[in-house]
Order: structure tokens, then sequence, then C-alpha cells
């Protein structure tokens, strides 16, 4: 746990929430107003063992995936 942020509450933010970013997802569990420094060490730990993927979202900022997640997805395309 990192400042109140646990590794198992990140991840299942993350995928109830696909690319969602670190400050949206600071917001969620530390309230209005958090930053998303409070979560990006965990972010970056659930990405360094596999279980997320970080990349830029269409709007320009960096969103955080469930790897499962995007498997279903490529499952899911024709």
């Amino acid at each position: 746990m990192t400042g109140g942020i646990s590794r198992e509450t990140a991840l299942e933010l993350i995928a109830a929430h696909p690319g969602i970013s670190d400050r949206e997802l600071a917001e969620r569990i530390l309230g209005p107003g958090a930053v998303g420094t409070a979560v990006n060490a965990v972010c970056r730990a659930l990405a360094d063992a596999g279980l997320t993927r970080r990349r830029l979202r269409s709007d320009g900022l960096l969103g955080n995936w469930a790897i499962r997640d995007e498997q279903s997805n490529a499952r899911d395309r024709p």
C-alpha cells in the first residue's frame, strides 16, 4: 500500500474504468482535488508487474488499462 492506496483497489478501479488517468484514479480513491502523483507509483508498479498497461489516451492524457480488458477487447473485434 502506498499513501493509503492499495494495489488491489487501484486495479479494481482500472478494470472498471478502462483508460482511467492517474488523477482520475486519485480523485475516485482520495476525493476531489487529489493529484495523480498520489497514485502514480501504484500505477507504475501494476504496469511493471504486467497487470496493467499505461498509454496515451486520445485526449493526450496517460491512461491505465487492465491487461485482461485489452485481451478480451481484442477477441471481440471482428
